[in-house]
């Protein structure tokens, strides 16, 4: 009992680290390993995995709509996700969180930039081991999901200079189709107890993203838009890392590049 209690502390002191910075995702539904720290799988509630989830976005370029112009997203999100693992093949979980994200864009010569406010993030998708070799440890499987949030403006500048504006709306819809390679290194094998093990497992991945993108208000009379614009690139070379521990808990961070700029890192506790 007092090991499940240390445990639970660990989670939320990490929780306050991953609000605070960013949380990635994990390679595969088979992980974390282990009965769970309350062994819902034979209670018949589980197995249920709880993920402390977010991401720094650094760069993310939009197509240009319209007037607009060099538009670009970035930003941070948080995210919490619950899921459910069935036969350890598919795992469907749901999203709740909070943004706080920016986006940039010319329009009539001038430079707009606009910070939103504090938005719920809410969404879900789900993964899917598709096959795995078990003496060489490779795997793979897909990960798809979607998230939409509805923010309104906290600032926003033209021309470097901060306005009181109307008519404001800050919406944004993503969603995202990945594929992801891994193989598992186990740090302290054990052929008897599978969960048990320490493990690093490397992974890549190629995913297929978009958003809608939905900035705009009004100043002086004059209408300013980013259009309802989307990815200029759509495309997402991926690479990170699970730390796996007999504790039931997974540790990841993660890299997203060519479509985006933006690092992860995370937490994922299974029960």
């Amino acid at each position: 009992m007092l090991k499940r209690v240390l445990i639970l502390i660990i989670i939320l002191l990490y929780a306050q680290i991953a609000f605070a910075a960013t949380a990635g995702n994990v390679s595969d539904p088979k992980i974390p390993y282990g009965p769970g720290i309350f062994n819902t799988k034979d209670s018949g509630y589980g197995p249920i995995t709880l993920s402390f989830d977010g991401e720094w976005i650094f760069d993310r370029d939009l197509d240009d709509s319209g007037a607009a112009t060099s538009a670009d997203l970035e930003g941070q999100q948080y995210l919490f996700k619950v899921g459910y693992t069935f036969a350890e093949v598919v795992q469907p979980y749901i999203t709740l969180g909070v943004s706080t994200l920016r986006t940039f864009w010319n329009q009539g010569g001038q430079e707009l930039r606009v910070k939103a406010e504090e938005g719920l993030v809410i969404g879900g998708g789900g993964k899917v081991h598709v096959f795995e070799i078990p003496d060489n440890k490779l795997k793979l499987s897909l990960d798809g999901h979607y998230l939409y949030t509805d923010a309104g403006i906290q600032k926003s500048e033209i021309s470097g200079i901060s306005r009181s504006v109307s008519a404001e709306e800050f919406t944004i819809a993503q969603w995202q189709i990945t594929g992801i390679i891994s193989m598992e290194f186990p740090l302290n094998y054990d052929r008897y107890n599978s969960a048990a093990v320490y493990s690093l497992i490397p992974y890549v991945g190629l995913a297929y993203f978009d958003s809608a993108v939905d900035t705009k208000f009004t100043f002086g009379g004059t209408d300013y838009s980013i259009g309802d614009t989307d990815n200029k690139d759509k495309f997402l070379l991926i690479g990170g890392l699970d730390f796996t521990s007999p504790e039931n808990i997974v540790f990841n961070v993660e890299g997203r590049f060519i479509g985006e700029m933006a690092a992860s890192s995370g937490l994922t506790v299974k029960f």
